[in-house]
């Protein structure tokens, strides 16, 4: 299923958002 194996691209984009969430609370 292409929704339970996101592409790479995918992935990255995702833990790009998440990285800049947690350096946001670190930020404050």
């Amino acid at each position: 299923d292409a929704m339970r194996q996101p592409s790479p691209s995918a992935r990255s984009d995702y833990l790009t958002a998440l990285t800049l969430q947690i350096q946001k609370k670190l930020q404050r």
